[in-house]
């Protein structure tokens, strides 16, 4: 474990180092030099500042949830939730990857004042990496038993149905990534940083109330959800005061369409989990079906006609190269 830490350090250290080296090298505006500006460091400040008051909180709740969950049913619970998270942790990373590209457009889209590109950007960006990790998340969701029995010599109890609430958590979150990104965009830190902090915190306290009082191991996990949901909830009325974001326009772009993609493609993959035994073929045969039915349905629902012209002239271009 040492060795694998130390190795794990001296990865992201090379990275970073050669990051810093191509910047450098290649953006004149990086290069050091000693200066203070007054207003740009309380900018900075007040930025940083209430962006980690919110973060703390996300922090606190993640790994109150852990302490809970050990105090209430010891170390396996404990495991089973570590499984879980990285089952979580490596399908956000898919999606971060995703959104995190179009933060530059979000910001200047913000500056320029260009409100209604921006917001339809938010609409696409959200529908789009919805998709493409529902795409993924389904297959591993109808078949997380078999995945883990393959990954783990011995599944904890209840880690199953662990990592099946993170992956749903996971898939919530993408919807509500690309909004955050627009506050950042604006600037307005402190009201959304402040509740959904608070929110967040009291995740720890409301779900040790409730476990305390007999509620089922699972508990935290749907609280912690809740609390997301409020913060996206929270998080749109401020963005439909700072951006004239619609709440309807989020239903019916997205949500509405999103819904029925869900919907729609977990029928036939439901029918064919609970038919197949499990065995590798069924579960290369069971992905292949998912990506297949989710790409078609969601070609037919999510798109407009523009976007379907724009995705076949890319299919077109690729195809000939």
């Amino acid at each position: 474990i040492i060795v694998y830490g130390i190795l794990m350090f001296l990865v992201l250290l090379t990275i970073a180092s050669f990051y810093r080296y191509y910047v450098v090298k290649n953006y004149a505006e990086s290069h050091f030099s000693f200066s203070f500006d007054k207003e740009i460091v309380k900018s900075m400040l007040h930025f940083s500042g209430w962006n980690i008051f919110g973060t703390l909180g996300s922090l606190l709740s993640a790994q109150g949830i852990n302490i809970i969950l050990n105090i209430f049913f010891g170390p396996v619970a404990v495991a089973a939730r570590a499984i879980s998270m990285q089952v979580n942790g490596g399908l956000s990373q898919f999606a971060n990857g995703f959104q995190q590209a179009v933060t530059p457009q979000i910001t200047k889209l913000y500056a320029t004042k260009q409100i209604k590109e921006l917001n339809d950007l938010l609409y696409q960006n959200v529908k789009y990496a919805f998709l493409l990790l529902w795409i993924l998340a389904l297959p591993i969701l109808m078949q997380m038993d078999y995945i883990l029995n393959i990954w783990l010599i011995e599944v904890p109890k209840d880690t199953v149905l662990f990592c099946q609430i993170m992956i749903v958590h996971a898939l919530i979150s993408s919807l509500n990534r690309p909004y955050v990104m627009a506050i950042h965009a604006t600037g307005n830190m402190k009201q959304t940083n402040i509740t959904a902090g608070v929110l967040l915190i009291l995740v720890i306290p409301i779900s040790y109330i409730l476990l305390d009082n007999g509620f089922s191991i699972i508990t935290p996990l749907i609280v912690y959800i809740i609390a997301t949901l409020l913060c996206f909830v929270i998080e749109m009325y401020y963005l439909k005061k700072w951006i004239q974001t619609s709440v309807i326009g989020l239903f019916k772009n997205t949500i509405i369409p999103v819904l029925f993609i869900v919907i729609l493609s977990i029928i036939p993959i439901y029918i064919m989990t609970d038919y197949f035994n499990e065995s590798f073929a069924n579960f290369i045969l069971i992905s292949f079906v998912s990506v297949f039915c989710t790409g078609v349905i969601a070609y037919n629902i999510a798109l407009n006609k523009e976007e379907k012209t724009k995705l076949k002239i890319m299919i077109t271009n690729k195809l000939k190269r």
